[in-house]
């Protein structure tokens, strides 16, 4: 090492270069595999995608799909035991309660089985029941009225 200094430290750089490299790609993969593993029936959840196809050529690529293709999915495959719809409100929904108005964006419309398939902790209220009724609600705890 003594003798051949510059070689020596161009060697130690590009393994210490390579170690992290290595690290990062590793943390990345992890992180990518462990997303939303926190639900109850992560292993049994798909999403459907769509693609569209031009020329033999991807296109498009979308999450966007008719709500109709759940319960056709369903129809054509018995091993389906659920399935969930979310639609975007869009970019400006109003929220009503006591006379009080207020703007919010990010607003989703949701499945009654949206709690059956995916396993977030309410702070208030039953998951089973959430949804149950027309016009029922559940609200981020950032959200003050």
């Amino acid at each position: 090492m003594l003798k051949n200094k510059i070689f020596s430290v161009i060697n130690i750089l590009g393994l210490a270069l390579g170690i992290s490299a290595s690290m990062l790609i590793l943390q990345y993969v992890s992180f990518e595999l462990s997303y939303d593993q926190f639900h109850q029936h992560a292993a049994d959840t798909y999403r459907v995608t769509l693609d569209v196809y031009k020329n033999g050529k991807r296109e498009t690529q979308s999450v966007r799909v008719s709500p109709a293709i759940a319960s056709s999915f369903q129809n054509e495959f018995p091993a389906i035991d659920t399935y969930t719809r979310l639609v975007i409100l869009g970019p400006d929904g109003v929220l009503t309660y006591n006379d009080q108005y207020i703007g919010e964006s990010g607003i989703f419309l949701a499945d009654s089985a949206f709690f059956y398939v995916f396993s977030y902790k309410l702070l208030n209220g039953n998951p089973n029941t959430a949804f149950s009724e027309p016009f029922s609600i559940v609200i981020t705890e950032k959200l003050n009225f």
